[in-house]
């Protein structure tokens, strides 16, 4: 919601327009990339399912071995671990499949994060948070500190009604960039934080939605949930753009939305390198 204002959008930065541009140029050749090797691009988007769905979960502390994670989807596991991977995996078929006709709105956020937890009977699964909880860092000393207050529970619907459709009219509008309102609405998300749990998890499922939606289609084939995790502790990697841009200052639209914005429109650059050169060394 505090993302979508005006003032934020007003000048964005040279640095920042040239990672959109380098975005831009690697999306117009996907289409070229489909057409030429679609057999490689769909083993890449086989190992991209399980990467994603083993890597997204593993950033929310569920213990998964990469061992037993190259059997998961071959075998039945009644571990919750394994469990809240299918789930994801689960979800990520539905995107995958019908992004075209999935609408953005609250019905399918509640989906989204039902098929992350339905399989272990979870009652909070599709369901928005019950109290209120501040987001709490541990530190490297041990100590516990309360980080971020997100919203209220009787204002997560209305701010998430609201970041709707703002992203529609804007999106609609065609004015700003389609990555950077992405962005913001992603941000907006996590800072609304409407569960209990899982709303990490949530959020890069709606990334890959929107960006699927949009025709950036590289996560598709490359696993952006195994990027984020394999930054997600260095500087200007995840944790530390979220930091940045949230904290206190969101409430008040007082955030630096630049920080994240800088994080995002990198990592879907970065991923369609990836992408380039895994497609590249087939044509060797």
């Amino acid at each position: 919601m505090k993302s979508f204002m005006e003032k934020h959008w007003d000048n964005i930065p040279p640095d920042l327009n040239v990672l959109l541009k380098a975005c831009d140029g690697c999306q117009s050749k996907e289409k070229l990339w489909e057409n030429q090797r679609p057999e490689v691009l769909e083993s890449l988007r086989k190992s991209a399912i399980i990467e994603s769905s083993v890597s997204s979960n593993r950033m929310e502390g569920v213990d998964i071995d990469d061992q037993r994670a190259l059997k998961l989807f071959d075998e039945k596991n009644d571990e919750r671990s394994y469990e809240e991977v299918l789930g994801y995996k689960d979800a990520l078929n539905w995107i995958n499949v019908e992004y075209a006709t999935i609408p953005i709105t609250i019905e399918t956020i509640k989906k989204l994060h039902n098929l992350c937890f339905k399989s272990e009977m979870n009652s909070d699964a599709g369901q928005f948070k019950k109290s209120n909880k501040p987001i709490r860092e541990q530190l490297g000393s041990g100590e516990w500190i309360n980080r971020f207050n997100p919203v209220e529970v009787a204002d997560t619907e209305p701010y998430l009604n609201y970041i709707i459709e703002k992203y529609k009219e804007w999106n609609n509008d065609g004015v700003h960039s389609q990555l950077l309102l992405i962005s913001a609405f992603i941000l907006d998300f996590l800072c609304i934080h409407p569960f209990r749990d899982g709303n990490g998890r949530t959020a890069r499922l709606l990334t890959l939605l929107l960006l699927f939606k949009s025709s950036f289609n590289v996560g598709r084939y490359i696993s952006l949930e195994r990027l984020i995790e394999n930054t997600k502790d260095e500087k200007k990697g995840y944790y530390d753009a979220l930091k940045k841009s949230s904290g206190d200052k969101w409430h008040k639209s007082e955030h630096d939305i630049m920080h994240w914005h800088r994080y995002f429109v990198a990592l879907i650059r970065d991923s369609y390198r990836e992408m380039e050169n895994r497609v590249a060394t087939h044509f060797v």
